[in-house]
């Protein structure tokens, strides 16, 4: 009897759930006691109130909301702060298409500290984008972008343009079939990006359709860039890969005096003279890092005058690791270099060398521009990171404005985030994929006491995480209090001081070409 009575105490019922009180469950580490509570206000994205804090140091989110292209007529209209704020957490969260915007719905703690009423539906915030005008919506986010990265502009940066290729699957505006390097022959968009590449932030995107990836398709937006900037702001030098060394890109620049170094096709006139020199070792100067490099004058087909080339090679790596000594008699180079490279060169680099052309109007040694030219790898990790962390690679709309304002958007917010997280540490740019985890797994709670409001951030087994986010709220706080400061005055100290790894300081141009001009690590 005894027995029976231990075996029915041990295998008792828990107690039914309800949503007041406290229940019982047996869960695998034993009897635990579920209390339910609807006091406290909690959220899971703990970082959306310092980011809050952030954003209020310079004003720049009641400015995004108030000059936003967006009005309603109906009584039952939501509020814009609402459906801008609802996008920029999203996004801000790793959203790459609208249905992500739900996963915010509930946040009461985040609604709170951005002034909001509510988060907003993915279909609330998608109707409103569409209902902006697609040429003022991409001018607003242009130009709140543009006074996100003011500080900067004053100093010697160099502007990185490029376009990448981004494809789609279904029946949006835009989605043309041109060329497309990661799925040939699938249609796509082509978003023409203009970018500061050493401080990873986008200066300004256009979406065009798939077919308009020529760099020609950058000139609009380009001159409306430097025709519009007053000319101690403009760029010190306007940088691009190959397409962009085309008549209409380089007389924009020249145009509007800033210099410029772009990548040029293999045109005739550019094979000619590379036959013409590869075998003359004297035509060649070494230039590092195993390249060489010859200069040149040259009109090509298009151009209206003659323009300065600069020819760059090396040996194909693989023959390289073969190649005998050098003769040393300079008439004996031309013979080697068709006996050791011809016959037996790379079928991608039939003449034994990897080599490219490049256009510019800089008064550097040849080997400098070249060396200048290799920098502009940095902006790949850009374009790397706003498809595959943040929203460039979704958020398409059927109608192409709506499109281009997302993207927009995206920059603006990736840029906002990426100044914020370098606050902390040691000023360490971040990539999305690395500070999401960081900063934005942590819970917080609200709560008020004594007439004001206390928010209670859980950072257990995250003490990295306290450590920066301790160090970004000291920061925020001692800005916030220089009352004598105006909003703008504010931000320029967090921009200087959130690029603090960079040498702000004006010299004469310019002052290292290996470290980006004025943007000196």
């Amino acid at each position: 009897m005894g027995n029976d009575t231990k075996n029915v105490a041990e295998t008792k019922e828990p107690t039914e759930c309800g949503t007041e009180g406290t229940s019982e469950l047996f869960t695998l580490g034993g009897r635990m006691k579920l209390r339910w509570d609807r006091r406290v206000e909690m959220s899971t994205n703990a970082h959306h109130v310092l980011f809050s804090a952030f954003l209020r140091l310079g004003g720049l989110f009641d400015r995004l909301v108030e000059s936003a292209p967006l009005d309603y007529t109906s009584p039952n209209r939501p509020e814009k702060r609402d459906v801008i704020g609802t996008a920029v957490l999203g996004i801000l969260d790793g959203a790459k298409r609208f249905r992500h915007f739900d996963s915010l719905t509930g946040d009461s703690v985040s609604a709170e500290a951005f002034g909001m009423k509510k988060l907003m539906s993915c279909d609330s915030v998608r109707r409103g984008m569409q209902k902006m005008d697609a040429k003022k919506g991409l001018v607003w986010v242009w130009r709140e972008n543009l006074r996100c990265v003011a500080p900067i502009l004053p100093e010697d940066y160099v502007l990185d343009l490029d376009p990448t290729v981004k494809t789609l699957y279904g029946h949006q505006e835009g989605a043309v079939v041109g060329y497309n390097p990661h799925k040939p022959g699938h249609p796509g968009q082509c978003l023409h990006t203009m970018c500061i590449a050493a401080l990873r932030m986008a200066v300004g995107v256009v979406v065009l359709p798939g077919d308009e990836t020529a760099g020609t398709g950058s000139v609009p937006m380009l001159s409306t860039f430097l025709g519009g900037m007053p000319a101690p702001l403009r760029p010190r030098l306007a940088r691009g890969d190959v397409g962009l060394g085309k008549e209409p890109v380089v007389a924009t620049c020249e145009v509007n005096d800033v210099r410029y170094l772009f990548k040029v096709m293999r045109s005739a006139k550019v094979k000619a003279e590379w036959r013409r020199t590869m075998g003359d070792c004297a035509a060649w100067r070494d230039a590092g890092e195993g390249w060489q490099v010859h200069e040149f004058t040259a009109r090509l087909q298009g151009w209206t005058r003659d323009r300065r080339m600069v020819l760059v090679r090396r040996p194909d790596p693989e023959l390289a690791r073969a190649e005998p000594t050098p003769p040393a008699r300079p008439e004996d180079c031309q013979l080697v270099l068709f006996q050791d490279f011809a016959p037996n060169g790379n079928p991608k680099l039939p003449d034994g060398y990897e080599w490219y052309a490049l256009v510019t109007d800089l008064d550097l040694d040849a080997a400098e521009v070249a060396r200048l030219y290799r920098q502009r790898g940095d902006c790949e990790n850009i374009f790397d990171e706003m498809k595959n962390d943040w929203g460039w690679g979704g958020f398409s709309a059927h109608d192409l404005g709506c499109t281009a304002i997302l993207a927009g958007l995206v920059a603006l917010v990736a840029n906002w985030w990426n100044l914020f997280c370098r606050i902390g540490e040691d000023g360490s740019h971040r990539e999305a994929k690395t500070s999401r985890p960081l900063l934005q797994r942590c819970v917080a709670s609200i709560s008020e006491h004594a007439r004001e409001k206390v928010v209670t951030l859980y950072t257990e087994g995250k003490e990295k995480t306290r450590v920066v986010f301790a160090d970004i709220a000291k920061f925020i706080n001692r800005v916030a209090t220089a009352s004598q400061l105006a909003p703008e005055a504010r931000w320029m100290v967090v921009v200087r001081y959130s690029c603090r790894q960079f040498a702000f300081t004006k010299h004469e141009f310019p002052p290292w070409v290996d470290d980006q001009y004025m943007l000196n690590l």
